[in-house]
């Protein structure tokens, strides 16, 4: 509705948009797709999140996510060199493939471990699927927690 109320006509992004964000049939291929980068996520203390520019919040948000459950997480974003780590994951946009490639080949020499979370949806709706598998995460390390 508010992607309506926000366009001057009904251009076919924002019917796209309109239709990536009905979450509910989303939610269940995400966790297909990237449950096993959460599952290892869940069991590394050392982790380097590498991002591109349009995941930045998603990126921010997860290692808040990770440093709270006493994880040793470092940001890098795509015009930095990754530091390495036990865990390297790579969060991007295809569209923004190109701006982190290099990154994440620097990555393979310095952690252990790269993974990719790579979203082929619009680089506006893309964040918004990424924070869904970080609150998962988050509500995983909470139930471990306790």
């Amino acid at each position: 509705a508010a992607l309506r109320l926000a366009s001057s006509g009904r251009g076919a992004r924002s019917a796209r948009l309109e239709s990536e964000l009905e979450l509910e049939p989303v939610v269940h291929e995400l966790l297909e797709r990237y449950g096993p980068v959460l599952e290892e996520l869940r069991g590394v203390g050392d982790v380097e999140v590498l991002h591109s520019f349009s995941m930045t919040p998603a990126a921010e948000e997860l290692y808040r996510v990770l440093v709270s459950y006493g994880r040793r997480a470092r940001l890098t974003p795509h015009y930095h060199m990754p530091s390495g780590a036990e865990l390297c994951l790579a969060l991007y946009t295809t569209a923004e493939e190109h701006t982190i490639r290099e990154k994440v080949v620097a990555a393979a020499r310095r952690c252990r471990r790269v993974l990719h979370i790579g979203v082929g949806t619009d680089p506006v709706t893309a964040p918004i699927y990424v924070l869904i598998l970080v609150r998962h995460l988050e509500l995983e390390l909470a139930g471990a927690k306790a």
